[in-house]
């Protein structure tokens, strides 16, 4: 089953529906893909929400939960368009198979 969503641009995140901006605040934690390399980082933004005050390495942590969220909100497949982005991800989740790489299915490869 494939669901369609829409992005909230501001925040950059799946909604299903929009949150109107007058009741949007700064949110106090972000994710956000590196500049200049394959890393995601998780941090706690500064008071105004421009940036990151601490931020740390958390690609397999972000990915696992996108890849658990999909397979328990979704039936393992969504598309989520981005406008603000000009793209759209589609987000495919499938079991592993006895004879692939990792025996627990921890992680990407």
């Amino acid at each position: 089953m494939t669901t369609e969503m829409t992005a909230d641009t501001d925040t950059a995140r799946p909604t299903r529906h929009p949150t109107p901006a007058s009741v949007r605040s700064v949110p106090r934690f972000a994710v956000q893909a590196a500049a200049f390399s394959e890393a995601i980082h998780i941090g706690r933004l500064t008071r105004t929400g421009v940036g990151f005050a601490d931020k740390e390495e958390a690609t397999d942590m972000t990915l696992a939960a996108v890849a658990q969220y999909v397979e328990r909100n979704f039936g393992g497949g969504m598309d989520c368009d981005f406008p603000g982005l000009g793209v759209r991800l589609s987000v495919k989740v499938e079991p592993l198979s006895p004879t692939q790489d990792s025996p627990r299915g921890d992680g990407p490869r």
